[in-house]
């Protein structure tokens, strides 16, 4: 039977009337040669989505988000890559293969599909071995975690053995058992299990695929919790626990709750919570932040009520502040001292938990009350100290509005007004002549002679619009070379933005721009003139090549520009 290759889920989606589909979701009205209607994904007042049927593609001109009709599956629903393709081919009513073919994968990914499977064994191994061992089956029931919720999280345990699951494994090799962290190479050359008496905790990547593990020691043996190492599979700071679960749920979300350990989150969802996640033993980055918003636009963090506890807090929220983007709000559990979730409602039950939940403060609040309680203000070197310390995260903050009430509160608290300093992370970026009086607008349109983006330029930005991650992949040599031109070329400008703002969708882009600029207009326009037709693998090749072809052009300009420079500073 053949495989799922990329041609047959190429074929599969010409097979699918994209508005037909899109239309079970979205009301949609005919606009040129596709669709358009208010976008599922953001509050949209104007219709800013529209549906290409010949591309089999959509993008929303508000928010950013675009992709093929796989990608909408996936996020509508809240699925994986897999059940998006499932569900696509029942609409079309195609068969799924169900063998990949082996010319379909390169080496490197039948590698990790070993991985794979040996992750999923071993996890397997662990579950059998829990119902086998009376002590640990006892320590779960101490703990209060029913069988129930302990098979829905895979819960399982590694016996007091340095080769329990090697011998378990025994069919597959040891070189695959320490890439994925499941041995230890001690000095004496042998290898050994890494768990040993701990119960397990399987980490799951977003398409809920065992990549990891946690084990937590059942004496309290320092480690208390033990992680896999990072694998190619496993990647802690990308991944939330929890997270697989949350989203495959399928249920509307209020907002979703933020704790610090994998007990925690087990205990809360044997209790009715389905929104529970954790970070996985690091403070919270970047890439979980984004999965947070995935999940909801209200975020609580109600991390354990210990020192340690508050200090995670406030590193996840001075993390969160940086990304913060409208409608986003965070709100703080304050735990009592001693407390973690689990004992918390363990000790007073779900309602007030709930009640805990329900009353927790906003971020600004918290953010202020605990920096109030460092410094008693009754002094000016109290109040700076205050101010200073508060000023590291508020201008850091990305969405304006919020920036500027932040720092009118600092003001009525202490009386000091921080300056109001554009966010180094949407800095614009813009270099400018010290004895010119050419903006940065005037500088680039110069050389456009009708005003608008030449041919060659703008066929390059229509596709790095749908493409912006192609900015993050660039090599650190081509990157310093293209920003030499950020002022010469709305092209090189527009990449100079993605690469120093980290910037990932149009929205992000164009939200960086005046929106009564020429470069704002010029973006709009090229926006909507629909997908790009080279699609898929071809993009980068296509991108690399025609930003490289760009270059020369840039480099006559700037010199234009150096000798204008040179002519005004002589007269």
């Amino acid at each position: 039977m053949s495989g799922i290759t990329k041609e047959w889920i190429r074929d599969l989606q010409t097979k699918v009337d994209a508005a037909q589909l899109i239309q079970q979701y979205v009301t949609l009205e005919k606009s040129g040669n596709g669709y358009k209607g208010k976008c599922p994904f953001h509050q949209d007042n104007t219709p800013s989505f529209y549906v290409y049927p010949n591309e089999h593609r959509y993008h929303c001109f508000g928010c950013g988000e675009h992709g093929d009709l796989i990608t909408f599956i996936q996020k509508q629903r809240n699925l994986s890559f897999m059940e998006a393709i499932e569900t696509l081919a029942q609409f079309a009513g195609v068969e799924v293969p169900r063998q990949l073919s082996s010319h379909a994968v390169d080496a490197q990914a039948r590698k990790n599909m070993k991985l794979y499977e040996t992750m999923a064994a071993a996890s397997s191994v662990f579950q059998k071995a829990l119902q086998k061992n009376s002590q640990a089956k006892e320590y779960m029931e101490s703990r209060g975690i029913k069988t129930q919720i302990a098979k829905k999280y895979g819960l399982g345990y590694a016996p007091k053995s340095f080769d329990y699951l090697k011998g378990a494994l025994a069919d597959t090799s040891e070189r695959i058992l320490l890439e994925c962290g499941l041995l230890v190479n001690k000095e004496d050359g042998k290898y050994y299990d890494k768990f040993r008496d701990r119960i397990m905790f399987p980490i799951h990547d977003l398409n809920g695929r065992e990549v990891g593990f946690g084990g937590r020691s059942l004496t309290d043996k320092v480690p208390k919790y033990l992680n896999s190492p990072e694998t190619p599979l496993f990647r802690k700071g990308e991944l939330l626990y929890g997270f697989h679960l949350v989203r495959s749920a399928r249920v509307k979300l209020d907002n979703v709750i933020v704790v610090e350990g994998y007990t925690d989150v087990v205990m809360l969802a044997q209790h009715g919570f389905q929104n529970v996640v954790a970070p996985l033993g690091t403070a919270l980055t970047n890439l979980q932040i984004q999965l947070l918003k995935r999940l909801s636009k209200q975020i609580v963090f109600c991390f354990d009520g210990d020192e340690a506890g508050q200090k995670a807090t406030w590193r996840a929220l001075e993390n969160c502040y940086s990304q913060l983007e409208q409608g986003q709000t965070y709100q703080i559990v304050s735990l009592p001292q001693g407390y973690d979730p689990d004992s918390y409602v363990n000790d007073f039950g779900v309602e007030r938990f709930q009640a805990l939940i329900a009353a927790a403060p906003l971020s600004s609040k918290y953010f202020f009350d605990t920096l109030q309680a460092q410094y008693d203000l009754k002094s000016p070197e109290s109040r700076m100290g205050m101010a200073e310390q508060a000023q590291t995260v508020i201008q850091k903050i990305p969405y304006e509005p919020f920036r500027e009430l932040m720092i009118q509160e600092l003001a009525r608290i202490t009386g000091v007004t921080l300056k109001r300093t554009i966010n180094p992370s949407i800095k614009k970026n813009k270099k400018s002549f010290e004895d010119s009086l050419e903006s940065p607008t005037e500088r680039i349109t110069k050389f456009h002679s009708n005003g608008n983006v030449p041919q060659g330029e703008r066929h390059i930005l229509k596709t790095l619009l749908y493409e912006m991650k192609f900015i993050h992949l660039l090599a650190r040599r081509d990157l310093e070379r293209y920003l030499e031109f950020q002022n010469n070329s709305l092209l090189f400008d527009v990449i100079a933005r993605i690469h120093r703002n980290k910037l990932e969708s149009f929205s992000e882009l164009i939200s960086s721009y005046d929106p009564k600029s020429w470069e704002y207009e010029q973006l709009q326009r090229i926006a909507k003139e629909g997908i790009p037709k080279i699609r898929g693998d071809a993009h980068y090749d296509a991108l690399h090549g025609g930003i490289q072809a760009w270059l020369p052009k840039c480099q006559k300009q700037k010199r234009a520009i150096n000798l204008i420079k040179n002519v005004r500073k002589k007269s």
